[in-house]
């Protein structure tokens, strides 16, 4: 007999300095049907959190507190963990894309892009598997 178990829902970490923003990145994995496992807003943050928490996927702003920017903690976390990562910031460009590349991301997105662009690209983000 067949499991009709749905798969767990997508466990996600969000490191994102702005307060306002986490609220409706939050409001949208809630939307999704995903498990927001924690919010950090320092990349040193992103690293011991991911670490803790194990998420599928970590959704990171570029712009981070502190000296360690967003790409910067992603690598590390792709790196160590095995953990990809949607990437937020306000402007894209070509070097900021080969930047990221490194930490392998689902997507690099503009921060100016519609919540339904942010939500396809969690959608397609596949399950993690063990590192």
């Amino acid at each position: 007999m067949r499991s009709t178990r749905s798969p767990p829902p997508l466990r996600v970490l969000i490191a994102e300095a702005h307060p306002i923003v986490v609220l409706g990145l939050a409001d949208l994995l809630k939307t999704l049907g995903y498990m927001l496992v924690g919010s950090v807003a320092s990349g040193p943050e992103a690293i011991l959190a991911a670490g803790e928490h194990q998420p599928d996927l970590l959704l990171v702003d570029v712009d981070l507190k502190g000296e360690m920017d967003g790409i910067a903690a992603a690598v590390e976390i792709h790196t160590q963990l095995g953990i990809r990562s949607v990437v937020l910031a306000e402007q894209v460009d070509a070097m900021m894309r080969a930047r990221a590349a490194e930490a392998v991301p689902i997507a690099v997105l503009d921060k100016t892009s519609p919540m339904s662009v942010i939500a396809d690209a969690l959608r397609i983000a596949p399950p993690r598997t063990a590192h």
